[in-house]
């Protein structure tokens, strides 16, 4: 196991146990999920250091782990300040991160910093577009008024347009 393996791992550990320790009453607990939900993981993918197979499904998984419905962002890596030996990162790099969270069992996995248009979220049951984004501004939200999936009524955990 490497030492990238090792510290991820670790500081993920120790933040959910002060997490699970510290806000353990029902209530709480399910406010601090929304947060864990919106702040848990994001990973910057760079080349040669964690965008292998191992580490990407790895990753996935463990997230997945925790609750599948939690979004994994998947950001590329431009060479800039202190860091300038590594070449940014390939898009297909990222597609290859992408699959990794859906063979991974995540239902909502998003690829950030690349300029490619509008970006979708689509309901993870039957495909229906929810959310449609350009960047960080909301373009269209197709969620019913209590937050599912208007064709089939899946929830969809999330404040589509805070912060837009």
């Amino acid at each position: 196991m490497s030492i990238l393996y090792f510290i991820f791992v670790l500081s993920l550990s120790l933040s959910l146990f002060f997490f699970f320790f510290f806000f353990n009453d029902t209530a709480t607990t399910e406010i601090y999920t929304l947060s864990l939900h919106d702040a848990l993981p994001i990973s910057l993918l760079i080349p040669g250091l964690n965008d292998d197979e191992q580490s990407l499904g790895f990753i996935a998984e463990f997230i997945a782990s925790i609750d599948p419905l939690i979004p994994w962002h998947i950001s590329r890596f431009f060479p800039t300040y202190k860091m300038t030996d590594r070449p940014p990162t390939p898009m297909g790099s990222l597609r290859r991160a992408e699959r990794a969270g859906k063979n991974g069992g995540l239902k909502y996995t998003y690829l950030g910093n690349i300029s490619q248009g509008n970006d979708q979220t689509l309901c993870h049951n039957c495909g229906h577009l929810l959310l449609e984004r350009s960047g960080f501004t909301l373009i269209s939200s197709n969620l019913s008024q209590d937050g599912a999936c208007p064709k089939c009524g899946t929830a969809f955990y999330g404040v589509p347009g805070e912060g837009s």
